[in-house]
């Protein structure tokens, strides 16, 4: 239960983590 959680929390990390990075990767080819 407790690993769950962790892995749920780890994937939401992840995947903001990917969004943002491939936000700036976006503004750095705007640039």
């Amino acid at each position: 239960m407790g690993t769950s959680t962790l892995s749920r929390f780890q994937r939401g990390a992840l995947a903001q983590l990917v969004s943002e990075g491939h936000h700036t990767y976006q503004d750095m080819a705007d640039a």
